[in-house]
């Protein structure tokens, strides 16, 4: 196979064979050995382009393994839409995993050379997880806020940082913001949502309800998302 030409459709068609026939563990071991060439070879940037794209393949199938165990749920993959409250401002989101006892919000990182992560959630010196995923919190609660049955009590969103690389990083942060934003990988996320929802209120949110909601505005994500990368451009200068 010519990795030169791995586009983020062609790993997950690999990666999709690889699961259809052998599962989800020999998914992840070929998704490792990808990962590997990628950042043996990260000098160029096609090959750091494809770290982040294997990560959310991974994320992506995984999340397939975990909705045979947690009915009902949905997945909304690059939901990129506009806030309520501000028709002008946009904001993406990775991954939004739906269950009826909570609301999983998925930042999904693969960086290089072991970052530290400080604060409440800070990568390195300049990715502020912490304050990225409250904007995509705060965006996405004026959407479906008034669904979520707030008499359950407990905790109706979660966020959590995903990161797939060779080294990990260095998670130097206090034990109440390790539990307030959690890193996991490809090895324990599924056990660690697994273990959440089992000890989390039931019937906080009805899936269904959520999806009426969540799926018009995926369906137009691609037009918004135009608008989001046009922003960005300018706000980077």
């Amino acid at each position: 196979m010519n990795d030169k030409v791995l586009t983020k459709d062609r790993i997950q068609s690999v990666l999709w064979t690889v699961y259809q026939k052998k599962g989800y563990n020999e998914l992840l071991k070929c998704a490792w050995e990808l990962m590997q060439t990628c950042e043996n070879k990260s000098k160029f940037m096609e090959y750091r382009q494809m770290k982040g794209e294997v990560a959310e393949v991974v994320l992506d199938f995984g999340l397939r393994e975990l909705q045979q165990q947690l009915k009902p749920s949905i997945v909304i993959k690059g939901l990129c839409f506009k806030l309520r409250s501000n028709k002008r401002a946009t904001t993406e989101m990775d991954v939004v995993f739906v269950t009826d006892r909570k609301i999983y919000m998925f930042e999904c990182k693969s960086y290089k050379n072991k970052p530290k992560v400080t604060g409440e959630c800070m990568l390195g010196s300049d990715m502020d997880v912490a304050s990225q995923s409250k904007y995509h919190l705060k965006a996405l609660h004026e959407y479906i806020g008034k669904l979520c049955k707030t008499d359950k009590g407990g905790t109706p969103y979660k966020i959590i940082l995903f990161q797939m690389s060779m080294e990990g990083v260095i998670d130097e942060r206090t034990e109440a913001n390790k539990k307030r934003i959690p890193i996991l990988d490809p090895e324990n996320f599924i056990s660690y949502i697994v273990d959440d929802y089992n000890s989390s209120p039931n019937d906080v949110w009805n899936v269904t309800e959520v999806a009426k909601v969540l799926e018009p505005l995926a369906k137009d994500s691609g037009d918004v998302f135009k608008i989001h990368l046009n922003k960005m451009i300018h706000k980077g200068g």
